[in-house]
């Protein structure tokens, strides 16, 4: 998944969407993840930086697609400078230059996990069913007492969540037979993104 290249109008409509409004802030935001190491976690990451440097947390969405395949917006938090300028500070697995951030001026961040809102771009039963899987993966993952839980989670004392787990592996696998590797395709190799 990567962020997409151009705010074409099925972008706008998501994003729409997403914050249910037909007024949005949307726009690229330059990735400057912090040196130092994080786990990754956005909100304790621009809460830090917020407390060191100045500037302000913008709660939203970071947009991501499969062209032709899905959408995806993130939960997210990225860092507006004293200056006003927005930054995305967090560390990733993978590099990128840029993400399309939605600014959602209703959410706030309350400490537990946001599911990602996934629409399906192409008409196919198997993408259909990896929003369901990953939709009830979201559930699991965060009932009982692993709703405020954050941290490693021994997944044999929680067999629904393995099962769960290992149907994301599979349909993972059958969307990338079918639709090519998942991975950020030319994020990292083109900066003109």
């Amino acid at each position: 998944m990567r962020p997409p290249r151009i705010i074409k109008p099925y972008v706008i409509s998501f994003a729409r969407q997403v914050v249910r409004s037909i007024d949005i802030e949307l726009g690229y935001i330059p990735c400057a993840p912090l040196d130092r190491l994080s786990d990754g976690d956005c909100f304790p990451t621009i809460e830090a930086r917020v407390s060191s440097h100045g500037g302000q947390a913008v709660i939203g969405w970071a947009i991501w697609e499969r062209a032709k395949v899905l959408i995806e917006a993130e939960f997210h938090s990225v860092w507006q400078s004293p200056d006003g300028v927005l930054h995305d500070i967090v560390p990733r697995t993978e590099p990128i230059p840029r993400i399309l951030f939605l600014r959602d001026p209703h959410r706030r961040y309350q400490g537990r996990q946001v599911n990602n809102i996934r629409k399906p771009l192409a008409h196919d039963k198997d993408v259909k069913e990896f929003v369901r899987i990953f939709d009830t993966a979201h559930r699991l993952w965060n009932e009982g007492e692993l709703a405020e839980y954050h941290g490693q989670v021994d997944l044999m004392k929680h067999p629904k969540i393995l099962a769960i787990e290992r149907e994301k592996e599979a349909i993972c696998m059958k969307i990338e037979q079918r639709y090519g590797p998942w991975q950020f395709e030319d994020a990292v190799a083109s900066t003109s993104l």
